[in-house]
């Protein structure tokens, strides 16, 4: 399994102190993405050219020879690179690095169960977190039975964008449901997103009326892409009518700015809401009695 890591202690990702699991794929390509390292399902390569102390130990190992230098700095040739990772081998300044890594489930659970005894007094747990958990069946399976062996509580993050089925048995036997909704024009979901919002909605409406877990909803908060009054209202009208009581804003963040750099993307160009947007939001979810998390 191909994961972007765990991360440890982390307090963002459901209640309590948890241990986030990072898988690799994801059916969505958001333009805002923070993490989008793990958007594309195969591994990458990483490159931060301020990193580099130009030992060109790397040129020496790469099979297709898509490092070389020119005009005194190194380049990365992305369409002739296979990711062996040999390059990141030999990498000494960490320059060069995988966006992911190959674990198994018993790799991952050696990682999260030290922390045992902080979920336990925290409420907290593990979460599957993305990338997309429901693009990686067989793995969230298996590493939603053996958590549940040793008693350790599981929340999922998802988009909701996969198979139903799936969604709700992997629901059935988790703590909480973090749902992201991140734009409910089909169409405007669809230019940022690759994907428009009608299997998501569709999925949520469904898991919501089963009743088999609790559901929040997270949506992130971004200056002229969904940060006016009607998406604002047509979120509302949905939670109301699912009876979902709550809703995690998330102000845009610029953290994917650098990995985009670093994986040879196009930076993009968004900014969070000011204050004053922002708290007017949060006004408008709590005087239609949504709590504001």
């Amino acid at each position: 399994m191909l994961a972007g890591g765990v991360q440890r202690f982390s307090i963002a990702d459901g209640p309590g102190i948890r241990a986030s699991i990072f898988v690799k794929g994801c059916p969505l390509c958001c333009a805002w993405c923070h993490n989008p390292e793990l958007v594309a399902p195969e591994q990458q390569i990483l490159f931060n050219p301020t990193r580099c102390i130009a030992c060109l130990a790397c040129t020496e190992v790469c099979p297709s020879r898509a490092l070389s230098v020119r005009d005194g700095a190194l380049r990365l040739e992305r369409a002739q690179c296979s990711s062996c990772l040999r390059c990141v081998r030999e990498c000494y300044s960490s320059a060069l690095r995988a966006a992911a890594e190959s674990v198994s489930v018993a790799e991952l659970l050696e990682r999260v169960l030290p922390d045992k005894a902080f979920y336990r007094a925290t409420g907290g747990g593990v979460t599957l977190s993305g990338g997309e958990i429901l693009s990686h069946p067989d793995f969230a399976r298996a590493i939603l039975r053996a958590c549940a062996a040793e008693s350790v509580p599981v929340a999922l993050d998802t988009c909701g964008y996969g198979d139903y089925d799936l969604l709700r048995e992997l629901a059935a036997g988790c703590q909480i449901i973090l749902y992201d909704v991140k734009l409910m024009d089909p169409a405007a979901h669809l230019r940022y997103t690759g994907r428009d919002n009608r299997l998501i909605l569709r999925n949520l409406t469904r898991l919501a009326r089963s009743g088999c877990a609790p559901i929040r909803i997270r949506t992130p908060v971004i200056a002229g892409v969904n940060d006016d009054a009607g998406h604002t209202a047509a979120l509302i009208e949905l939670l109301r009518d699912l009876r979902l009581p709550e809703i995690e804003l998330l102000p845009y963040h610029e953290l994917g700015t650098t990995k985009n750099a670093a994986l040879g993307r196009p930076v993009p160009e968004f900014a969070p809401p000011d204050r004053e947007t922002l708290a007017a939001i949060a006004a408008g979810y709590e005087a239609a009695g949504i709590r504001v998390i």
